[in-house]
């Protein structure tokens, strides 16, 4: 019904002649997040909208229901203090609206979510299997991400079934060690966070530039061992700075920019290649 208001576009009927196909909305928190659901959002009603042609004759006996999760930290009143994505509820919130939210007997068609982590946990062949186990039923949905970018997503065997819409950080690596060769800079300090992304992050640009001389020997930050290390490809040992995702002073706050930038200028570079998304 195209009269009716654009937040009831997602709620559809079923019929004898329509399918009706479930993608789950598993949403960050903070304004770039919030945009990009709202884009999936739009984007599910323009295909469930018949009145315009747009890709009509592929879902012509189809109706996308939409499930929203929000899976970051409560936002704030300091952006910088809570994590808008990645911070582990994404398989929870897949297992909860197949559970909870969706017709006994139906399958889950699609996920949408932002964040590389995100993506991998709901993508990954083990993440597929616990929402099987969990769900009791098939979990060959399709991964759509408008942001991700960690390159280590692109092994369709490890995470089958993955859509991105973002250059990947192979490139991006690739771009950036282009950039530091044309300027003439031999001594970089890389500082990533611990996570698949910023891992993927300085691999690429450390595989595009292998002879430049990273600094950091793979020192995980105020912690003893870290998940996530970018390797030198030719003797495969850690190499960069790891930013901890929990990352706190001894009282419990939030470590500021200050003691990272303390450590960076410890190394003696003067160029900084850091990875983190922006409240890290």
């Amino acid at each position: 019904d195209p009269e009716k208001p654009y937040g009831e576009t997602l709620a559809v009927s079923r019929g004898p002649d329509v399918e009706v196909a479930h993608v789950a909305f598993l949403c960050g928190t903070g304004a770039r997040r919030v945009e990009e659901c709202d884009h999936a959002r739009l984007a599910v009603a323009a295909l469930n909208d018949h009145y315009d042609t747009l890709y009509d004759q592929l879902v012509e006996e189809v109706r996308f229901q939409g499930h929203e999760a929000s899976i970051g930290e409560p936002p704030t009143t300091d952006a910088s203090s809570y994590r808008t994505c990645g911070v582990g509820l994404a398989l929870e919130a897949v297992i909860d609206i197949i559970n909870n939210r969706m017709p006994e007997g139906d399958t889950l068609m699609a996920v949408v979510t932002s964040c590389s982590v995100d993506v991998a946990e709901v993508a990954s062949i083990s993440g597929r299997a616990k929402v099987k186990e969990a769900t009791g039923r098939p979990a060959n949905y399709v991964v759509v991400s408008p942001s991700s970018t960690a390159s280590s997503l692109k092994n369709e065997v490890e995470f089958p079934k993955v859509a991105r819409l973002a250059t990947s950080e192979e490139k991006i690596g690739q771009a950036i060690a282009k950039l530091t060769k044309t300027f003439g800079w031999q001594r970089v300090a890389a500082l990533y966070e611990d996570s698949i992304w910023g891992q993927s992050s300085i691999q690429g640009f450390v595989d595009a530039y292998p002879e430049a001389d990273v600094v950091g020997g793979g020192q995980c930050l105020g912690s003893d061992e870290c998940e996530h290390y970018a390797k030198m490809p030719s003797t495969n040992q850690n190499l960069g700075m790891v930013i901890p995702q929990d990352l706190t002073n001894s009282d419990g706050s939030q470590v500021d920019a200050s003691y990272v930038l303390d450590t960076f200028l410890e190394t003696g570079s003067r160029i900084l290649y850091l990875s983190a998304y922006e409240e890290t």
